[in-house]
């Protein structure tokens, strides 16, 4: 095979005689260190807004993508050993690893931009369309140092990708502390809004009075369970509540859970959200089956209908 190699400011181009083999081997090399240019773009976008269905099924595939990195790094050290007859197997493993380091690249790409993840690209075991002639000549020394500098240049690369990820990590761990101390979402299996916040006709005095609370009407003995983490403050009796849980949030805000029949939980327990604490009963100052829920900000009873939402349930 004839190349035709013209240096930069020359008349005439210099003819070189390339055999097969080292055609492939240096358009493999060459592939691989394009493809390592073109795979180093960080990814990391600052302050990502993650939204809570994000956070929820996401997160958890952080700790696979750094697991994978690190069997990719033990490819590498592996192929790394491996002498020049099995060149050809250890230019596949090189662009295999490569090529799965792009879908780490674009996977971190949508997390953090907060967008749909395609989960075919979490499918990191299939197999890829690789090929390549039979060796035909001896390798040289040269291509055997550019193939350990790529090598080099790519277990570094996925150095800097798992440092990526760390970071990526500890966002998610963030967001989702803001999702568990938030209490957003929907305390009861099923039930309807049967008395909202605000002023509303009392049903025993028949005045005019204000319901600092929502009532959710629900079978007796339905289980309700807590909306955010925290620390229970009162689990027991208390006038007009009947049964009642207060769970403190922290950041000032606190949640109650009124007319309960049973209380599963004791002041001073931890309980995480979506925990069962309790269940829908009619004791206290009440006609009827339902869940009393208010929430609370810095002691103050405030509308509980922005943190009432049946889509929001784990």
């Amino acid at each position: 095979m004839k190349f035709i190699i013209v240096s930069e400011g020359a008349k005439a181009g210099t003819v070189r005689h390339l055999g097969h083999r080292t055609f492939v081997v240096g358009a493999v090399s060459l592939f691989v260190v394009v493809a390592l240019a073109a795979g180093a773009v960080g990814y990391i976008v600052k302050d990502p807004v993650v939204p809570v269905e994000v956070v929820n099924t996401q997160a958890p595939k952080i700790a696979e993508m750094k697991q994978r990195l690190d069997e990719y790094k033990r490819v590498i050290e592996e192929t790394r050993m491996q002498g020049e007859s099995r060149f050809q197997v250890m230019a596949t493993q090189l662009a295999s690893v490569q090529a799965k380091l792009m879908r780490l690249d674009s996977m971190g790409e949508r997390l953090t931009r907060a967008a749909g993840v395609d989960e075919e690209e979490l499918a990191f075991d299939a197999p890829l369309a690789i090929g390549g002639p039979a060796p035909l000549e001896p390798m040289s020394d040269a291509i055997v140092d550019d193939f350990n500098r790529a090598l080099d240049k790519l277990s570094s690369d996925l150095d800097r990708k798992s440092e990526q990820l760390d970071v990526l990590s500890s966002m998610f761990i963030d967001q989702q502390l803001q999702v568990d101390l938030n209490p957003v979402g929907w305390p009861v299996s099923g039930g309807y809004v049967s008395s909202r916040f605000g002023k509303r006709v009392d049903p025993f005095t028949r005045r005019l009075t204000f319901h600092a609370g929502v009532d959710i009407a629900s079978p007796k003995g339905t289980p309700f369970t807590a909306m955010a983490d925290g620390v229970v403050i009162h689990s027991g009796k208390r006038a007009g509540y009947g049964n009642m849980v207060e769970i403190d949030h922290g950041d000032g805000r606190t949640t109650r859970y009124g007319h309960a029949s049973a209380l599963l939980v004791a002041k001073g327990d931890f309980v995480k959200k979506g925990q069962k604490i309790g269940l829908v009963g009619n004791t206290g100052r009440s006609t009827g089956s339902h869940l009393h829920f208010e929430v609370l900000k810095n002691g103050k009873q405030i509308n509980p209908k922005q943190y009432l939402t049946k889509l929001a349930k784990r």
